[in-house]
C-alpha cells in the first residue's frame, strides 16, 4: 500500500487517500466524490462537478489532470513534513 496525494500545488481542495497502486486511487476517489453527492445534499452540485473532472482523469497520465493537479506517491515509512500557518 502507498499514500497517493491528489495534490492542487496550489490553494483549494486536496485529496490523500491510501491505495495499492494509481488506478485503486483514482477508483477510490470518485468513489468518496460520488457517496458526497448522495450525503450532502446541500452541496452536491459541487460535488457533481468534482465528479465529472474526475472522472475525465488517467491517472496513469497527468496531461489529463484538471488545473495544476498532480498525483504524488509516497512509499511505507516516507516522512512527510507540513505546517499549518
Amino acid at each position: 500500500m502507498k499514500l497517493y496525494h491528489f495534490n492542487p500545488n496550489n490553494w483549494g481542495g486536496e485529496y490523500y487517500l491510501i491505495a495499492e497502486n494509481k488506478i485503486n486511487a483514482h477508483k477510490y476517489l470518485l468513489k468518496h466524490i460520488s457517496d458526497k453527492i448522495i450525503t450532502e445534499i446541500s452541496y452536491s452540485n459541487n460535488y457533481c462537478e468534482e465528479l465529472e473532472l474526475w472522472s475525465k482523469v488517467n491517472p496513469m497520465d497527468e496531461t489529463t489532470f484538471h488545473d495544476q493537479f498532480t498525483l504524488d506517491e509516497y512509499d511505507v515509512g516516507t516522512v512527510i513534513e507540513t505546517e499549518i500557518a
